[in-house]
């Protein structure tokens, strides 16, 4: 007899230790699409799984982890007509009741049931992973598997939230928080017409904003006057940037309670200000900051599933590509290295490249 096959997929422990183990190779049953994963991104979401302890981590602890794979379909299980072996696709990474409302509408994130993928058993950092079908997105064949971990998460996250503050070339946006999202935002905001103004405590990731094509960047670190690398106060280097009115739209990433409150503070009378930024939960905006000058602020998770044709036209259409906000490409067996560095601060994106994928 035979030993049942295995796949190999990366695990968190708790306490900043990740391990690569094996796991029962899956097999799909009814409604379920397996995929030969080749790659995986690591999301800023993930180290607050990482940095967690043992106990903290629940049902996370010692399974597959991730949320953003994109891979080759290659097996089905029964009553499965969406997709087929074959398939090049990426996900929708939340999973929703499927019965109420939202879920009708696409917006699985916002249902009451919602869990992410890999809480709900289907983490993406393995070789092959098991999806509901119905959450297998096509994956068009001008982008690369790449760009396809991107449309999973950290891109469609940054493209709902533009879409909601509808940047133009009339329009100056200040991105607080330049990590993948961040950074994935000055390219949908680049490729939208605006004026695009990055902030980050890291110079490498400040540095990176330039290279992509932001048009300043703020150092929330230093105290020097504001300059196209510069610093200073935060909210008054970024207004002397616009002319002293303040942009018309902010987007914070950062979750930092400081940086929320700054985005609300230096838009201009009437501006918009969006929030995906997860923090630890500090109140940091009052009434009075957006009050006064008439400010609308945006709550914004993940693309809905119904607008993922929407985003992949735009980026074929436009030439939108995130793929060179990667800066770490690594193997399976270095997925404990790839978050050691992503957790100590390093800029840009870091991608989990599997056996077999040529891009």
């Amino acid at each position: 007899m035979t030993d049942q096959p295995h796949i190999r997929g990366l695990a968190l422990l708790g306490d900043r230790r990740a391990e690569v183990r094996e796991f029962p190779m899956p097999m799909p049953g009814p409604g379920e699409a397996r995929i030969r994963v080749m790659a995986a991104g690591i999301c800023g979401s993930d180290l607050h799984f990482y940095r967690d302890t043992p106990e903290g981590l629940g049902i996370r602890r010692g399974v597959v982890i991730g949320h953003e794979p994109s891979g080759v379909v290659d097996a089905v299980g029964p009553c499965v007509t969406n997709v087929a072996p074959g398939d090049r696709v990426t996900v929708n990474h939340t999973l929703g009741c499927g019965r109420c409302e939202y879920c009708a509408a696409g917006e699985t994130v916002l249902c009451a049931e919602n869990l992410g993928i890999a809480a709900s058993g289907y983490g993406g950092d393995a070789e092959m992973i098991l999806m509901p079908a119905s959450a297998c997105l096509p994956l068009p064949d001008d982008l690369s598997f790449i760009e396809g971990t991107f449309l999973a998460c950290t891109g469609a996250t940054a493209y709902s939230a533009l879409r909601k503050l509808a940047p133009s070339g009339r329009d100056r946006l200040v991105v607080f928080g330049l990590g993948p999202v961040g950074l994935s935002a000055v390219l949908v905001g680049k490729a939208l017409g605006a004026t695009v103004i990055g902030v980050d405590l890291v110079d490498d990731r400040l540095a990176l904003a330039c290279e992509i094509g932001a048009d300043a960047v703020v150092s929330a670190a230093q105290s020097s006057q504001p300059s196209r690398r510069g610093g200073g106060d935060v909210v008054d280097a970024v207004r002397a940037l616009t002319g002293g009115r303040g942009p018309e739209l902010a987007l914070d990433t950062s979750g930092s309670p400081r940086a929320q409150s700054d985005a609300v503070d230096v838009v201009c009378p009437k501006g918009k200000v969006a929030f995906v930024g997860l923090g630890a939960g500090a109140k940091s905006i009052s009434p009075e900051q957006f009050l006064h000058k008439e400010a609308v602020l945006y709550g914004s998770k993940v693309l809905p599933s119904g607008l993922y044709w929407e985003m992949t036209r735009f980026m074929i259409s436009r030439g939108v590509r995130f793929e060179p906000l990667v800066r770490g490409r690594y193997r399976l067996d270095d997925g404990p290295e790839a978050f050691a560095r992503f957790d100590a601060g390093a800029a840009g994106k870091f991608v989990l490249m599997m056996a077999g994928s040529d891009r």
